[in-house]
C-alpha cells in the first residue's frame, strides 16, 4: 500500500479499505471484465459504472493520465505484466478480488461447424486442445458479434455477450472464479 494513503481516512470506506470513486477496464459492456468492475466499485463506495476502453492497454492509459481512481486488470489477461511492470515507478497494485465468470463457445446457430472462433486472449485457455483456428477479438462481447455477422463460425464469452449478439451457446464451459488487479497511482 502506498505510504501517503495510509493516513488519509477519507479515502477509505468503514471497513477500512481503500475507497474508488472510478475505474477504467476493458469494455464493451457486458464483458467480464465490466461487470467485475461495476461490482468492485460498488464494494468500495463508487458509482456502479466504470469508463469502458477498447483495449486494456487503454484503460491503463487513462489511469496513467490521472482520469480515474483505479484500473481493473483480468489476471488471465497475457501482458498484464507490460502494463504494469514498466510502470512500477508511478503505479501499484491496490487490490486483488475474484468474479466469478459464466463462459462458453457461441455459434449462430447450434448445428454450426466451428473450425474459426474469435475469442480475447484472456478467453483461449478455452478452446483447450480443440484444432480451432483462433481469431483475435477485444472483448468476448465483440467476439459474439463477429459470430453473428459471419466472420467466424463461433465465439468464446459470456451467457450475457452472446444474448445480446444473438448467437446460441454450443458448449457450457460453466462459472469459475477469475482473479482481478486493481491499480492505482503512486501519490505525488
Amino acid at each position: 500500500m502506498d505510504i501517503s494513503e495510509t493516513a488519509d481516512k477519507s479515502n477509505r470506506t468503514e471497513s477500512g479499505q481503500l475507497r474508488y470513486r472510478t475505474v477504467s477496464t476493458l469494455g464493451p459492456e457486458r464483458t467480464n471484465s465490466h461487470d467485475a468492475a461495476r461490482h468492485f466499485l460498488i464494494s468500495r463506495g463508487g458509482a456502479d459504472d466504470a469508463l469502458l476502453c477498447r483495449t486494456a492497454e487503454d484503460s491503463f492509459q487513462v489511469l496513467l493520465d490521472g482520469e480515474v481512481d483505479g484500473c481493473v486488470v483480468c489476471n488471465l489477461y497475457p501482458d498484464i505484466h507490460k502494463l504494469y511492470l514498466p510502470n512500477l515507478h508511478r503505479v501499484y497494485a491496490a487490490d486483488v478480488f475474484l468474479y466469478s465468470a459464466e463462459m462458453g463457445l457461441f455459434a449462430r446457430a447450434h448445428d454450426d461447424k466451428i473450425r474459426t472462433v474469435a475469442a480475447p486472449p484472456t478467453s483461449t485457455a478455452f478452446l483447450g486442445n480443440d484444432n480451432f483456428e483462433w481469431v483475435w477479438a477485444p472483448s468476448n462481447s465483440e467476439a459474439a458479434r463477429m459470430c453473428k455477422r459471419g466472420e467466424v463460425d463461433g465465439a468464446v464469452g459470456t451467457d450475457a455477450s452472446a444474448a445480446e449478439a444473438g448467437v446460441v451457446k454450443v458448449r457450457d464451459f460453466g462459472a469459475f472464479p477469475v482473479p482481478y488487479t486493481v491499480f492505482r497511482l503512486k501519490a505525488a
